[in-house]
This record gives C-alpha cells, structure tokens and sequence, in this order.
C-alpha cells in the first residue's frame, strides 16, 4: 500500500507498492522512489474501473537506468510523473488501453505494454 497527501487529503493506494515505484530493472537496482500524487490517484482510479491486477513493468527511473533502457532525456519517469503497464496473463489490454486514455492526459502504445503519464 501507498499513502500520499493531495489537496491536503490523505490517500492510499492498496493495490499498488512502493516496491513496484522504486527504480529496478535486470542490471539495475538503486531504489530510487519519487511519486507524484497526480499520477498516483490516476493509477488507482485506472486499477478500480479495470477491476483486475495490473502489472507495472516501470515507474519511477534514475538517470541512469533511463538511459540504459533507452528512454528519452526528458522522460517523465524520472520525475516519477510516468508509469508503464499491463495486463495480468488473460486481461484485455484493449480495455485497460481505453481506460488509461479516459484517465490520463497522455499515453503511448509500445510492444507489450501502454506508457501513461501526467505531463
């Protein structure tokens, strides 16, 4: 579970850790966590409507993980302002598509996975 203040009220995600916020990857692992409410309190209006595990392949990124993976220089992931996800095996990934783009202001389809963020 994940509990931020917004607005001065306090929230708390429950289907959502800060282990999968954290920054990690195969030959990377510094623990880096930065979380910005705004897409905090999208991800878990997303996870209710969609109403089945979701799987998050990428959150929040130091610059040097970044860079390892390919990702832009300005990428939102390093100011934890984006996430990356998918379906459990058997989920529709064309509904948790549609979801995504009634929530967040901007996401992107790649191979495997949907990139949403907070601009």
């Amino acid at each position: 579970m994940i509990e931020f203040w917004m607005d001065g009220e306090k929230y708390e995600l429950e289907n959502f850790t800060l282990a999968e916020a954290r920054c990690h990857g195969e030959d990377h692992d510094c623990g880096l966590t930065t979380l910005d409410p705004s897409l905090l309190w999208r991800l878990d209006i997303v996870r209710i409507k969609y109403d089945m595990p979701i799987i998050v392949t990428s959150w929040t990124r130091c610059k040097t993980h970044n860079d390892a993976v390919g990702g832009s220089p300005t990428s939102k992931h390093i100011k934890g302002r984006a996430c990356d996800l998918k379906t459990v095996r058997g989920g529709s990934m064309a509904l948790l598509r549609q979801i995504c783009k009634d929530v967040f202001p901007y996401t992107k389809d790649y191979p495997g996975h949907i990139h949403c963020d907070v601009r």
